[in-house]
């Protein structure tokens, strides 16, 4: 096993739109640490459409972007959980697989035309 802080990671700060698929694509798993409340978590959809499992802060709406088949959660503040649910993820190639197969099917709820589909038949019914 290799630990975490021996492989590292970068802050990237603000990333272009067109450049956000690319990135989510460079990693194996996408962590969202929050310090507070998070209203939704689109970082943490978007990273899923693209396969990659979340590691997240057990907050907010990412309780429900973020099930647990599809990464992990822990708790606000708690980094070295956070790196443990990393390592877990990394370590468990069949578990890494299905989270990652999960992840795209569940970010499919979040797309726009789906949810337009969506509001166009409840506004029809109504």
């Amino acid at each position: 096993m290799q630990r975490i802080q021996d492989v590292g990671g970068k802050y990237l700060g603000a990333v272009e739109e067109s450049r956000l698929a690319a990135i989510y694509n460079l990693a194996d798993v996408f962590a969202m640490p929050t310090r507070a409340f998070e209203m939704f978590g689109m970082a943490a959809a978007e990273a899923q459409a693209c396969g990659k499992p979340v590691v997240a802060s057990d907050c907010g709406g990412l309780r429900e972007v973020v099930p647990d088949d599809c990464g992990a959660r822990f708790p606000v503040g708690d980094f070295g959980k956070m790196a443990d649910e990393i390592e877990k993820l990394v370590d468990d190639r069949p578990r890494y697989e299905a989270c990652s197969a999960n992840a795209v099917r569940n970010a499919a709820q979040y797309d726009w035309a789906r949810i337009c589909d969506a509001l166009d038949t409840l506004y029809t019914a109504a």
